[in-house]
Formats: C-alpha cells, sequence, structure tokens
C-alpha cells in the first residue's frame, strides 16, 4: 500500500489507502510527540472498512492528528491494528 507522507503533522507520518479492500493505514513518527496512552510511537496501523469519503475526508482535515483522535481513535467500530515493522520503509 502507497504511503501518503502528511506534512505538518506533530504526530501522522503518513497515510495509505487501499479503495479495493477498504484498508487504512496510519504510521506515526518514531519520536514521542503524543500523550502517553496514544498510539506507539513510530508504528504503523492498519484499519479495514473505511470508505473512500471517510479516508477522503481524513486526509482533507487540517489537523490529522486530531481527526484521527476524534473521528478514529476513540470509536469503538474502527479495530486499529499494529502491524510488525514493514521492510525497507
Amino acid at each position: 500500500m502507497e504511503m501518503i507522507p502528511v506534512e505538518g503533522s506533530a504526530n501522522i507520518a503518513a497515510i495509505g489507502y487501499d479503495a479495493e479492500t477498504q484498508r487504512m493505514r496510519v504510521r506515526f513518527f518514531p519520536e514521542r510527540r503524543v500523550k502517553s496512552g496514544t498510539m506507539a510511537p513510530g508504528a504503523t496501523y492498519e484499519v479495514q472498512g473505511i470508505s473512500r469519503e471517510v479516508y477522503e475526508e481524513f486526509l482533507a482535515a487540517k489537523s490529522k492528528g486530531a481527526h484521527f483522535h476524534k473521528h478514529f481513535r476513540k470509536n469503538p467500530d474502527y479495530n486499529f491494528v499494529r502491524l510488525a515493522e514493514e521492510a525497507g520503509r
């Protein structure tokens, strides 16, 4: 899955999406820039069941981190799974 670098975010390094499988990936920066108890620094997470519209709203959000935490992280409908480190990232 192609990961798109996120400009100007203090937390999210890149976002990827596969429309065919409706899977989205979110990669966080390796430095701890987020409050403890949130997603692990440097990790990549994947979630299924994301429509293109929801993905595009995320991409268009002024603050990707705030949008992620408001619409995904605290939403029980989305189960983010931490991926093993990707080779050649």
